[in-house]
């Protein structure tokens, strides 16, 4: 009986999940608050659904814009369901968090609210020194200059970072990662999508699953201590300085190898698919590894 009950109700409401997104009712409400915070405080900011932006500024405070959006069928509940999108904010002892509550999902909700989607877009102004963490579900995280470290994680995304001294710490399940102009420690990750980097000067880690990377060191200084990259099924490209000075393994099971610079070879290669090798007086480890692809270390070209 309870299963010719629930039938009826999914026949009676089943037009509703077939109407345009067009028909649905966006509102939307911004909420913009200020926070004190030292030049080398910490931010973190978790969020289910919306984009982030993060800019660096000379002021000792945090400018927060917080937009929340809402979709529906029926007008009437619109602004209802936008109340129930909640941001909690805390500041204690330098440290500011910001945690984003989305309304509880439920078939019954979706049902009396006619909702169809849900989200909070932030756009942030934080001190130059700042450290910054952010958990995302789905949606994108960009960064514009800072001299702080980040550490950024995102479901379903992609993650920018342009111009950061600090150390850049980037995670996605699907998305594309792309850092320039880093001077810290880089850790990439992604399982589904492309990484580059470019005009970086610290070490780096990445590592991909399924997609390319492509890495350009402008500089490289004592400070550096390893080079690693690698995919599962993706192509790897790393462009160096031609006076560059390190040791290099390099290894793929389908692909061939190819390099630009002038390298000493230690030991045979086999098949073009293994190799190991000095650039100048050796040095810096250099470890590239794809299973799927070819690997191509290239000479720097400054104009990229």
């Amino acid at each position: 009986m309870n299963r010719i009950i629930v039938f009826l109700i999914l026949i009676l409401i089943s037009p509703i999940f077939f109407l345009e997104r067009a028909d649905a009712l966006s509102v939307q409400e911004t909420i913009e608050k200020d926070f004190v915070l030292g030049n080398n405080g910490n931010v973190t900011l978790k969020n289910i659904s919306g984009d982030i932006v993060i800019h660096s500024s000379n002021e000792d405070k945090v400018k927060m814009v917080a937009t929340k959006y809402a979709e529906t069928l029926l007008e009437s509940k619109a602004k209802e369901f936008l109340q129930e999108i909640q941001i909690e904010t805390t500041l204690h002892n330098n440290q500011l968090d910001i945690l984003t509550h989305m309304p509880a999902a439920s078939f019954l909700k979706m049902i009396t609210t006619l909702s169809i989607a849900s989200r909070v877009e932030y756009e942030l102004w934080v001190p130059l020194h700042s450290t910054i963490s952010v958990e995302l579900v789905s949606g994108s995280i960009r960064l514009d200059a800072l001299e702080g470290n980040v550490n950024f994680k995102t479901v379903s995304g992609n993650i920018n970072i342009d111009k950061i001294k600090g150390n850049a710490n980037a995670k996605s399940v699907s998305g594309d990662l792309e850092l320039k102009a880093a001077e810290g420690v880089i850790q990439a990750e992604t399982t589904s999508g492309q990484i580059h980097t470019s005009f970086t000067m610290g070490s780096i880690n990445l590592r991909t699953i399924s997609g390319g990377i492509h890495a350009q060191l402008t500089q490289i200084d004592t400070s550096v201590k390893e080079i690693n990259i690698s995919s599962t099924s993706g192509d790897i490209i790393l462009s160096l300085p031609e006076d560059l000075s390190a040791d290099v393994e390099a290894s793929t099971l389908s692909g061939n190898i190819r390099t630009e610079l002038q390298l000493t070879i230690k030991g045979d290669i086999t098949e073009g698919r293994k190799l190991r090798g000095t650039f100048g007086q050796g040095g810096l480890p250099i470890r590239l590894k794809t299973i799927s692809g070819d690997i191509s270390i290239q000479k720097l070209d400054i104009l990229l």
